[in-house]
């Protein structure tokens, strides 16, 4: 039964789809039909083309202007009413995108085609950015940038990343100038001075990066007084001195965001910052080893709208922070990550004052974790990082875990900790997501006593060599409960028996990751017949039992991944999958006890999805795969060092089964070439890898680069 096609639509309905595709795709639908011809001339599908140009990733774009330079000119050259294109802005972007990709191929091409466009289309022109290298074709000179900011009067943002200039062209810019994001990120050789003639015109300026420059912040302290600056990034800012800093924020009443990170800070300069006019949201330290806590603590005392502080990695104690106000702070996200000084007695000063926070990341920690027992009974922490924990004290988080009733993400891995205090969550918890990982000193009842509670529980993590459960205490999950990512990779002591249990309630399961464990694949068995299961990994499983698999894989309906790598698998539990399956990735490399009559059982009936398949390093011949269907949808297909391979069984596969192949691998394997010579002359392969293949006919090979797009 095939697909009916309403040719009653209207032109602009037909329009509204083309506009969903791709560039190319749009050309070609163009050129298939008449109908499909007039719906791309009407205006709404030429906008969409534009906007869908605009939208490619610069590589793609380029190449796409480059092939269709007549079609960049039409387009360009069309007219778009304000109800279909509201003040110009999609075709300003569009212009401005192509002035981007005539860049990658020179300056004096971005440049001429510039000054090619009328003024009309260059007064659109509102944003432009340059990833400059050091290179005379590829950087601008201080009168190329001058030029730039003349013919684009109206230009909002300028991004020109690693270029040589000094910044005198800044310097010249015009008074009424519309400049509102400047970016000069790892421009090494700019002149202050220059900057600071800049500035003193920078009326509009909302956002400035001026990262891995040499600047000491002198250019900022004779910023205008009526500035609008909200953003500024000085991160890796090596040469900063704190009394220009503290000049420019005394003037910085409009800042909402502020990056120091890997600076030589003290935070001095952030002291100056108004106490009743500071509206700072977002402030970043990280990696600052020279904070002093004095200038921190007048920084903090005046931060009441603060919402996101990341101190990680620097030297602070928490003393500063402690000093944030008590009942008006706003703060939702505080990250302390490896904070080697940080002391608790400050931290929990600072923790009964922040109620809003809802994000807290401390992995690394060098504290026992006594200060979070301090959080306030009013706090609204929905995610907490304690990875790698190493100092940490179960009590505390066991009186910590009794006040959080909003925790939804919960990361306590490579910790010491028993589960004693996860025992503790208040029974009407809202726990979604807990890693667990690499934790060794689990004990199970006290891990039954929370899964009992953890009703809300969407993603388990236990993996990691040291982790020693055996499944005991997941196995008592409520039964109406919402797990869906189940993460047991490397558990190598896992029992069976509460595997069975686990997987007997697991409903709304998705993906489990049993990589390298000891299961046999019992557990997996008792999995609902309506289950939902995607994404299954058994890779290093070296104890699979193919009965149990069998009953598995007759309910696995809906999966859409497995990996077998390494494991013991002969392949005939995978044969038991429904015909009606949604298998698209199967990944069975370094199988070694792979049998081809199972294969070809799977193959033959059950590959119809299917998009990738990797048999690197196995024994197969090639003669299960060759029993795949002549209408199969393999793109992707991998034989890298597969030294058994027969060519009759590859010429049956390329000479019929190969209709959507894209890429093929025969790395080091032992083809001669004969099977791949079979392949039709209208295939869709782009890459064929034949290297390290000892026993290529060369003769036979002289067929094949006519066929496809690369050999290699």
């Amino acid at each position: 039964m095939t697909a009916s096609i309403n040719f009653s639509l209207s032109v602009n309905m037909w329009a509204k789809t083309i506009s969903f595709l791709a560039p190319e795709q749009q050309l070609i639908a163009s050129q298939v039909s008449k109908l499909w011809k007039n719906a791309s001339q009407v205006p709404l599908c030429r906008l969409a083309l534009m906007q869908s140009i605009s939208n490619l990733q610069l590589g793609q774009r380029c190449t796409f202007v480059k092939q269709e330079p007549q079609l960049i000119e039409y387009l360009v050259n069309l007219e778009f009413n304000e109800v279909l294109d509201p003040y110009h802005k999609s075709k300003g972007e569009f212009l401005a995108r192509i002035i981007e990709s005539k860049f990658e191929s020179g300056v004096s091409n971005a440049m001429n085609y510039l000054r090619s466009l009328s003024e009309e289309n260059r007064k659109l022109i509102k944003s432009l950015g340059f990833r400059c290298l050091p290179d005379p074709n590829l950087d601008f000179t201080e009168e190329q940038v001058g030029e730039i900011l003349s013919l684009c009067p109206n230009l909002k943002s300028l991004t020109l990343s690693g270029s040589s200039i000094t910044g005198e062209c800044l310097a010249v810019i015009s008074e009424k100038n519309q400049l509102e994001k400047l970016c000069l990120v790892n421009c090494r050789n700019l002149n202050e001075g220059f900057l600071n003639d800049f500035f003193q015109k920078a009326a509009h300026l909302k956002e400035l990066d001026l990262s891995k420059t040499n600047i000491t912040g002198e250019c900022l302290a004779n910023i205008l007084k009526e500035n609008q600056l909200e953003k500024l990034c000085l991160e890796r800012c090596k040469n900063l001195e704190e009394q220009f800093l503290a000049e420019f924020f005394q003037k910085a009443i409009c800042l909402k965001e502020v990056n120091l990170s890997f600076s030589n800070t003290t935070g001095e300069g952030l002291a100056h910052i108004p106490h009743h006019q500071n509206q700072l949201e977002k402030l970043c330290l990280k990696y600052c080893e020279n904070l002093q806590e004095g200038f921190l603590k007048i920084f903090f005392s005046k931060a009441a709208h603060l919402k996101e502080v990341d101190l990680s990695f620097s030297n602070t104690t928490g003393e500063g922070l402690a000093h944030i106000p008590h009942h008006q702070n706003q703060l939702e996200k505080l990250y302390l990550n490896s904070c080697e000084k940080l002391d608790e007695q400050f931290f929990a000063v600072a923790l009964q004052k922040v109620v809003h926070l809802r994000d807290l990341k401390l992995k690394q920690s060098f504290i026992t974790g006594e200060c979070l027992a301090f959080i306030s009974e009013e706090n609204q922490l929905e995610e907490l990082e304690l990875y790698s924990f190493r100092n940490l004290k179960e009590e505390f988080l066991t009186t910590f875990f009794s006040k959080v009733f909003h925790l939804k993400k919960l990361d306590l891995s490579g910790t010491n900790i028993t589960g004693e205090c996860l025992a503790h969550l208040p029974e009407r918890n809202q726990l979604e997501s807990l890693d667990v990982g690499r934790c060794k000193n689990l004990n199970e009842n006290f891990l039954k006593v929370f899964f009992l509670k953890a009703a809300h529980l969407r993603k388990v993590e236990f993996y990691g060599p040291n982790s020693n459960t055996t499944g005991e205490g997941l196995a008592h999950l409520p039964e109406r409960n919402q797990l869906e990512i189940l993460d047991l990779h490397y558990c190598r002591n896992l029992n069976e028996n509460f595997l069975k249990a686990i997987f007997l309630k697991a409903a709304h399961l998705r993906e489990v990751n049993l990589c390298g464990s000891n299961t046999t694949g019992a557990g997996l068995a008792q999995i609902p017949e309506k289950n939902r299961l995607e994404i299954l990994n058994l890779n290093v499983c070296d104890s699979l039992n193919e009965n149990f698999l069998k009953v598995f894989f007759l309910k696995a309906a809906y999966l859409r991944k497995v990996e077998f790598d390494s494991s013991n698998t002969t392949g005939e539990g995978l044969a038991q999958i429904p015909e009606k399956n949604r298998l698209e990735n199967l990944d069975l490399k370094r199988c070694q006890s792979l049998d081809e009559v199972y294969l070809a059982q799977f193959f033959s009936l059950k590959a119809a999805h299917l998009r990738i398949v990797d048999l690197s390093q196995t024994n197969t011949t090639g003669e299960g795969l060759s029993r795949i269907p002549e209408n199969n949808r393999l793109e992707h297909l991998v034989l890298e060092y597969c030294r058994s391979l027969a060519e009759a069984h590859l010429a049956q596969f390329f000479s019929l089964k190969a209709a959507h192949l894209r890429i093929v691998n025969l790395y080091g394997s032992n083809t001669t070439g004969e099977g791949l010579s079979h392949i039709p002359e209208n295939n869709r392969l782009k890459i064929v890898l034949l290297e390290e293949c000892e026993t290529l006919n060369m003769r036979l090979l002289d067929r094949i680069p006519k066929k496809i797009l690369k050999l290699w």
